[in-house]
Parts: C-alpha cells; structure tokens; sequence
C-alpha cells in the first residue's frame, strides 16, 4: 500500500474519532467534557455522574415540606422536566422531586416570596433523568402573585387562585385546570399546547406562537389575545371588551352572551372575519366592543345564550 493512501487512511480515522467525540462531549453536556470526560455510577442512592472536577450531578428522588406561613407569592422557574402545581388536603408546602440533579435544584423563601429554580444548563443526561417536580399548596391558600415558567417540559397546574397569575410555557404541553386569577390570567405560550378549563378571570392575556391555545369553560372580563400562526380556541363568557390581534393563525370562539351587547372594529388583510357565520356588524352604542385586527388568518365567533 502507497504511503499516501496510508496518511489518508489513518487521517480519515482520526477525524471521524474526532467528530465522535465532539458529538459524546456535545452529549455530555458542553465542550468541558471534551477535555475531561466524566465517571459514571449507578448505586442505590440513584445516577451519579462526576464531572471529573469534584463535582457530583445526582438524579434521584427527595421531598420537602414547609410551613405555609406567610407566603403570598410564587416564583417558579424550571428549564426543563415536568412540573406540577396543585393543592390538596394538607397542612403544609409540599416539594416532591424525581430523578432530579440535586445540585441545580433549590427552592427558598425570601419574605412572602416561594421561589423555586431547577435547571443551570441542557445535556444528554438532563435530557434522560425525565425530572419531575410535583409543588402541593393547601386548599385555603390563595396568593397575590405566581409566576410559573417550564422551558421544556409538560406542565399541569390545578386548582390555583391568585389575584396576578402568568405562565411561560415553552415547547411542552400545559394543563390550567380550575384556575381563578381576579386580576390577570397571562399566558405566553412557544410551540407548545396549552389547554386551559374552568377558568374564571379579570383580564385573560394570551401571546400565542406556533402552538395551540384552547380555552373551555371561561368566564373572563377582557380578552387580549397576540396569535402568530397557531390555532386559538375559546368556550365561554367574556363580559366585556376583546381585543384581538391574528396573524396567519386560526381563531375559533364560541362566546356565551347576546350578540347584540357586542360591537366589532375590523381590519383584516385577506384573511376573514365571521360571526354567526355573516361579516360582523358595528354597532356603535354596543355594551362591549371587540376590537378585531386580522392578516392572513381566519377569525369566528359564535354567540350562544347562556344555559
């Protein structure tokens, strides 16, 4: 064999081992990996993997319980794994976690203030732990202020009451189940699926990306609804002004109410506004007034009387 087709070869080799270990340190989590590989134990305790400086990422189980005490607001602040807020019959704060890195979940209480922080970076064995972190609140306890974000994950937030609540719900699936917000219900949602039920609000806030946003069983004061391309669905009462902006997105309401109460300024590109199934109609000393501004995207509203 030619001394040339040898370089080739072995050069071949060595740049395909190359890119094989970029792609383990990518998946290892970040280009230190690439320097110092990391150890890896499996024990009783649960998953271990040591970074090869001294420092020890343990995924695995544990529960925390707290007085309720004074607390009137959330901060809750997760990159990635699936979180669950509920209430139930307890005394206490409940934390439950799974398959967690220890040493980048923490939670503390400054003032009246819950916070709680899980994440600090992405990588392959974040990716597997299929992390769970289940917050359990008394029944009786209602709060000022909670301020809910999953980056990547799915989210389930049950019997919640608030005065001010908005959630950022990245590229996971959020369940809002029996939510009451007196003031504001906001949320911004990424490429993800929200589905909300049984919602009672002041104002309902919605910033809509690619992802689909459906609402049952509403009874809200205003709506201001930001769709881009994704799809918007709406069952239930709004009992005053609707301001809706849409892009190339899809808008399906069904609004519990008497069509007449109900005046309607439109600007729309080639998209299509309907309600009732004809082009709406401004009645200029209406009760309520929607204000409809549509590109490229179809929006209908449906009234029905209430049962």
């Amino acid at each position: 064999m030619k001394k040339s087709s040898v370089k080739y070869i072995v050069g071949g080799s060595l740049s395909a081992f190359g890119v094989l270990l970029i792609i383990i340190a990518c998946f290892m989590g970040g280009w230190k990996t690439l320097v110092n590989f990391g150890e890896i134990t499996i024990d009783l305790d649960g998953f271990h993997y040591f970074d090869g400086k001294n420092n020890e990422y343990i995924l695995t189980g544990e529960n925390s319980n707290m007085e309720k005490g004074d607390i009137k607001n959330l901060d809750i602040d997760v990159d990635y794994g699936k979180l669950i807020i509920k209430t139930d019959d307890v005394d206490e704060i409940k934390i439950d976690t799974k398959n967690i890195i220890t040493n980048r979940f923490r939670w503390e209480q400054s003032g009246d203030t819950l916070k709680i922080k899980y994440g600090g970076g992405f990588s392959f064995f974040t990716w597997k732990s299929n992390s769970e972190i289940t917050i359990t609140f008394p029944k009786d306890m209602t709060f000022d202020k909670a301020n809910i974000k999953n980056g990547a994950g799915e989210t389930n937030v049950n019997n919640i009451t608030a005065d001010d609540i908005r959630m950022k719900n990245g590229a996971g699936e959020l369940k809002f189940k029996d939510i009451s917000a007196k003031d504001i219900l906001y949320l911004e949602n990424g490429a993800g699926e929200a589905k909300m039920e049984n919602i009672d609000c002041g104002k309902l806030d919605l910033n809509g990306g690619v992802g689909e946003i459906t609402a049952k069983n509403a009874v809200c004061s205003q709506l201001k609804l930001e769709n881009g391309i994704g799809a918007f669905t709406y069952e239930g009462e709004i009992n005053g002004n609707a301001d809706i902006d849409n892009g190339i997105g899809e808008v399906r309401m069904t609004v519990y109410g008497v069509s007449s109460d109900y005046g309607f300024d439109v600007d729309s590109g080639i998209g299509q506004v309907r309600v009732n199934g004809n082009a709406p109609i401004s009645y200029t000393e209406s009760k309520y007034k929607f204000k409809i501004d549509t590109g490229v995207g179809e929006v209908r509203i449906d009234f029905k009387e209430k049962n």
